[in-house]
């Protein structure tokens, strides 16, 4: 039986909220410690490659591109990308594996030429798995439909029971010709970052966002739901490339922005708090914008090295915990070809280290990078090939590339073709003629906490989602707020976790009163809730 999408809410338009500030917009430099690494040596294709699997397999005919990945904490993986039909006909299919990739089904296709307005085609596909309400999060562009352009889905967590999506379409009034999306969340709301152009503003390629309850798509209380980046604070337009990922305390997004004086492009960050007591709060940034939900005004924001020097494009963010790391392909070097850069943060983003992944006389471009506590996978293409680069320090050094296609010189270089996640990475490879996504496994742990209680003290369970084992993995439990007289912090280590295990945790002895904010991290994965101490016990979980 087809299951069924439902389309709702295109009949409405969400007026946009504007924050605007005059003044001077210059170019700024960071002052960032830079490490640096050895110079990578690729590995052709060899005995580490791992099995080539195709995703896109119900459009023979056309060109798959784009693809976008994410898994739930069960470790079954989602993808969406672009289906290229005809001229006139690209559709966003979404495929779905409970057996790490070994096989895929196409649950839903979204066609746009189905709704009031849509044009048909579609761009900008991307996913992210929500912990808070065990819901995927789904965005796509339709940029040339009279209105609407925006596009959001809740998909349920259980993806092979799931039966129907429904697609939300938006605009903001004044809005008009959209290029790209992205998304992420502050706890249970949806974040969508976006491309677009407001000629009412004098904002052409600019940064805009939106906020968004789960299930209703209604806009939280007290913030605005859309703001624009009036750049008062940071230039970021002309913008593109447009990407964001969500830690435990921050979330951050990231473009690429062409410097029109030099005609180079930087990367541009902007980063607010993920939870929502101080997230929605009106007010608080200059001229009354409101301080973290108003992108314009955003705490947390800065250039990845200057357009003077250096030109670097297309980047990619990911985060686990405290750790965050953005990787971009750039031409800081004496040979002037393209490398593979990252910036890297342990701690929220206060502050930024620089790191190379990858570097050599060869072009190394269109860089995917994913993060799992202290592990960093960034996957990039250089000579037609995809290679595959790990870190063990969260991005500050890294070891050698493989090459994970199986074809060699198919995988394709653009905007978007690769993209990756703990334990595996999908691709644009033009193998068979057209271009199709693929999908590879990765062996690697993906340590999550599945489930945080109360009672007499806390006690958590901490799985292995991955296909491999986790050794070593640190645990704490932290209580703040309230008056905790004894037990506010506990921790541990768990010596191995092997992969579809888990493991119970447990606080020690918990004294206190007062409500309170109780954070479990396992190995960088964590999971918050509130409740309230009484002597001791925990309750309201």
């Amino acid at each position: 039986m087809k299951n069924k999408i439902l389309y709702v809410g295109v009949s409405i338009i969400v007026a946009a909220l504007f924050c605007l500030q005059a003044g001077a917009i210059s170019m700024t430099q960071n002052s960032l410690e830079t490490t640096s690494s050895a110079l990578n040596r690729l590995i052709p294709n060899s005995e580490s490659l791992t099995e080539n699997v195709l995703v896109s397999v119900e459009n023979p005919d056309g060109d798959d591109m784009n693809p976008k990945i994410a898994s739930n904490s069960a470790g079954d993986i989602v993808v969406v990308y672009e289906a290229q039909k005809s001229t006139f006909s690209r559709t966003m299919p979404i495929c779905a594996s409970i057996d790490n990739g070994a096989s895929w089904t196409m649950n839903f296709e979204i066609d746009t030429a189905e709704l009031t307005d849509g044009s048909g085609l579609l761009q900008s596909p991307d996913i992210k798995y929500n912990p808070f309400n065990d819901q995927f999060m789904i965005v796509e562009i339709d940029p040339i439909a009279e209105a609407y352009n925006l596009h959001m889905s809740w998909l349920d967590g259980d993806v092979a029971n799931a039966e129907e999506i429904q697609i939300y379409g938006v605009s903001g009034t004044g809005a008009a010709d959209h290029y790209e999306a992205s998304v992420c969340y502050a706890e249970d709301i949806m974040v969508t970052p976006y491309i677009n152009d407001d000629p009412d503003y004098d904002l052409y390629n600019t940064l805009g966002i939106g906020y968004w309850d789960f299930p209703d798509f209604a806009h939280p209380p007290i913030i605005g739901g859309f703001y624009y980046d009036g750049q008062s604070v940071i230039q970021s337009a002309p913008a593109s490339n447009v990407e964001a990922a969500t830690g435990a305390n921050r979330m951050f997004i990231t473009v690429q922005h062409e410097y029109e004086p030099t005609g180079k492009s930087v990367i541009v960050y902007k980063g607010t708090v993920s939870d929502l007591a101080t997230l929605l709060k009106s007010g608080g940034g200059p001229g009354g914008m409101d301080q973290y939900a108003d992108i314009e005004c955003m705490p947390y924001y800065g250039y990845l090295g200057t357009s003077e020097q250096f030109d670097e494009r297309d980047p990619d963010i990911s985060a686990s915990g405290s750790n965050f790391i953005i990787a971009y392909q750039s031409t800081d070097n004496i040979f002037g070809s393209w490398d593979i850069k990252c910036a890297y943060s342990t701690d929220d983003g206060d502050t930024w280290q620089f790191s190379k992944a990858a570097e050599g006389q060869a072009d190394m471009t269109n860089p995917a990078v994913s993060l799992n506590g202290n592990t960093a996978i960034c996957g990039y293409v250089s000579g037609g090939n995809l290679y595959i680069v790990r870190s063990e320090d969260a991005g500050a050094t890294w070891g050698e590339p493989e090459q994970f296609n199986e074809v060699d010189g198919t995988v394709v270089a653009q905007f978007g073709s690769v993209d990756v996640f703990p334990s595996g990475v999908v691709w644009t490879d033009s193998r068979s003629g057209n271009n199709e996504v693929y999908f590879a496994s990765m062996p690697a742990p993906i340590v999550t906490v599945a489930s945080l209680s109360g009672g007499f003290g806390v006690s958590a369970v901490v799985t292995n989602a991955g296909t491999a084992a986790a050794t070593n993995v640190p645990w704490s439990i932290d209580l703040v707020g309230g008056t905790i007289l004894v037990g506010g912090h506990s921790e541990g280590t768990i010596p191995t976790l092997s992969p579809g295990a888990n493991e119970p945790i447990k606080a020690g002895f918990i004294l206190g009163i007062g409500k309170t904010t109780i954070t479990v991290n396992a190995g960088g994965a964590t999971k918050t809730a509130e409740g309230t101490v009484l002597g001791p016990f925990v309750i309201g979980l």
